[in-house]
């Protein structure tokens, strides 16, 4: 079974993501970027012998220029999301605070 990669123009032209080179055996990964400035990445994963592709979202912290996982989902888009959220307001993704995970709170 091939996969065709997702090709993914965001509604703001103020954000570009663009996938970057890669060895033909990797998976994909995508760069995100506000304005110029590289906020984050999203890259495609299978989870262990799933054939569901999913997509994991890295973002920069604009404040303390700290990585954070983001989450992952089968929608590329909504990473991409995410990572412009974050980007725009941090409090938008708990990840960056140290917060014990949800339901131990």
């Amino acid at each position: 079974m091939s996969y065709v990669h997702p090709r993914y123009t965001h509604p703001d032209p103020s954000v570009t993501v663009h996938e970057l080179p890669r060895h033909p055996h990797d998976h994909p990964v995508w760069e995100v970027s506000v304005d110029g400035e590289v906020v984050g990445w999203v890259r495609r994963h299978t989870i262990g012998r799933c054939s569901t592709h999913f997509f994991n979202a890295e973002a920069i912290h604009p404040g303390n220029g700290k990585k954070y996982n983001l989450e992952n989902s089968t929608d590329l888009a909504g990473r991409v999301e995410k990572i412009v959220a974050f980007h725009r307001d941090p409090m938008s993704s708990e990840q960056h605070l140290g917060l014990p995970p949800w339901p131990s709170r």
